[in-house]
């Protein structure tokens, strides 16, 4: 045996090489066909994973409850807006007029009412307009004999007179006595022109006719003194050219009116 293969033996076989010797077949990583426990751990995950997985949270709305609460209450009040805007017209059509000021004529649209002939009452307050009293519509067949008269009229047929172009004037039946008396002064400077007391209404004196070929109705409240304001409205209805049947009679109907 030479030096050199004395050397090698001396190496290997000294305690301090026998220990790097195990220490290296600790740390030796197995082969593909090694079963050692080493293989059941999982691998490092990439260092983006965690911002990946973020990537797939569930978008979220932004909106707190509260948001959501205000947001269905302003639909609530927007849908509110909309449907009051769209039943004010046929409000403001409707009613008494009690809501016209004084000395104001207001226009009524008037539907299928011409030549509307109806026996016996008639529910105006299923027909519209609703006014009190009416400014047009159907009508009994029969209009009543143009004058003064100091008993309430059967509505059906006063506005049929109104049809021929006559002017209603109507009156509560508390009107004070000298008040009533210049009203019937009024009324007796007109052909075309019924005069009679009407329970319910809701001013003083109210004056309605139908014209515009009958497609539209007036009417104005007015309070006792305000005659001149009164005296335009008879002057341009009365025998107006526009009236739903011009010509039309204002005699031989029924009633007697005062002389």
């Amino acid at each position: 045996m030479n030096q050199q293969q004395t050397t090698r033996k001396g190496q290997s076989g000294s305690p301090a090489a026998q220990g790097k010797a195990q220490t290296a077949s600790k740390t030796h990583l197995p082969t593909s066909g090694s079963t050692t426990k080493s293989q059941n751990i999982q691998a490092p995950a990439p260092r983006n994973a965690s911002k990946w997985r973020e990537g797939f949270k569930p978008a979220s709305s932004g909106m707190s409850t509260p948001m959501l609460i205000s947001l269905v209450i302003g639909a609530i009040l927007v849908a509110g807006i909309i449907v009051i805007a769209v039943i004010t017209p046929a409000i403001s059509n409707s009613g008494s007029s009690a809501d016209v000021p004084l000395g104001v004529e207001k226009t009524y649209p008037i539907n299928n009412g011409v030549n509307n002939h109806k026996d016996g009452p008639i529910d105006y307050a299923a027909t519209a307009p609703y006014v009190i009293p009416p400014v047009g519509g159907p009508h009994n067949p029969v209009w009543y004999n143009c004058g003064i008269y100091d008993q309430p009229i059967p509505t059906e047929n006063g506005v049929h007179d109104m049809e021929h172009g006559a002017v209603w004037v109507t009156y509560q039946p508390n009107l004070d006595a000298n008040a009533l008396t210049a009203l019937q002064g009024i009324a007796r400077k007109y052909q075309k022109i019924l005069l009679s007391p009407y329970p319910g209404i809701t001013a003083p004196i109210i004056a309605s006719a139908w014209g515009n070929h009958g497609s539209t109705g007036y009417q104005i409240r007015v309070n006792p003194g305000d005659w001149t304001t009164l005296q335009a409205f008879i002057t341009k209805h009365s025998g107006a050219s526009d009236a739903p049947e011009v010509g039309g009679e204002c005699t031989g109907g029924k009633g007697t009116p005062l002389p």
